[in-house]
């Protein structure tokens, strides 16, 4: 989320997330899936509050809205 919400509106690539968190590619789609069930449990909400898109190469990139980024690092 601080990396995404750094940069809004600009998309920023999964294996740029993992390698500025300093994670294999794995750990940090186990990560992920931390952040998914958080987001379900504590907010009662089925998808992230940031944009992913798959390319068509496969990977994922993540983008978010002013809005949010502005809450976020409010919030943090």
């Amino acid at each position: 989320m601080d990396l995404v919400c750094a940069s809004p509106g600009k998309r920023v690539a999964f294996r740029d997330v993992h390698k500025r968190a300093g994670r294999t590619s794995p750990q940090a789609r186990a990560d992920l899936a931390g952040f998914t069930k958080l987001i379900r449990q504590r907010f009662n909400r089925e998808t992230w509050p940031i944009n992913v898109v798959q390319n068509p190469d496969g990977g994922l990139t993540y983008d978010v809205d002013p809005t949010i980024a502005d809450a976020w690092k409010s919030a943090s």
